[in-house]
C-alpha cells in the first residue's frame, strides 16, 4: 500500500520435501527454516501461482559427508541447492504444479527486475546468459552427479 517493494523467495526442496522427511531424523533434510508440512507445501505454491512469492533462491549451503554423518541436533543445516536448481522446479512444471511461466518469471525476470540486471530478451544486444536443457532427460541426484 505505501509503495514499498517487496519480494518473497522461496528454495526449491521446500516445494518438493514436507516435514516427513525428517522421519528418521536424517541430517541431509535438515535445513533453516526447517521443512514445514504438505500444507505449508501446498501455500508456498499458491504463492508462486498468486505471484506473492516471486523468485526461486537455493540457500545453496552444502556440507561435507562427515559434518552431515552425526546426530541429527549437532548437524548442520544446510543442503545442496544449486545442483539440483533447474531439474526440482522443472519437476513442478512437468507435474503441473506451477507453470512454464512462473519458472522462467522466478529464474529470471523477477531477479533481474529486482535487482536492476541486465535481462536477455533475445533481442540485439541482449547479453547471451541462457542455457539449453533438454526437458525430459531422467538422471538421479546422488553423490556420484552432484
Amino acid at each position: 500500500k505505501r509503495g514499498v517493494k517487496v519480494t518473497a523467495e522461496t528454495c526449491p526442496h521446500y516445494l518438493l520435501l514436507t516435514d516427513d522427511a525428517l522421519n528418521g531424523y536424517s541430517s541431509d533434510t535438515k535445513v533453516n527454516p526447517p521443512l514445514r508440512t504438505a500444507d505449508d507445501v501446498e501455500a508456498l505454491l499458491a504463492g508462486i501461482t498468486d505471484g506473492t512469492i516471486d523468485m526461486f533462491a537455493t540457500d545453496h549451503a552444502p556440507h561435507a559427508a562427515h559434518e552431515k554423518e552425526v546426530e541429527f541436533m549437532h548437524a548442520p543445516c544446510g543442503i545442496s541447492g544449486l545442483d539440483s536448481a533447474l531439474s526440482l522446479p522443472w519437476s513442478l512444471v512437468a507435474s503441473g504444479k506451477i507453470t512454464f511461466d512462473d519458472f522462467i518469471r522466478m529464474w529470471t525476470i523477477a531477479p533481474c527486475e529486482t535487482f536492476n540486471l541486465p535481462l536477455n530478451s533475445f533481442e540485439k544486444g541482449d547479453p547471451a546468459d541462457f542455457f539449453l536443457f533438454d526437458p525430459n532427460e531422467e538422471w538421479v541426484l546422488d553423490t556420484t552427479t552432484m
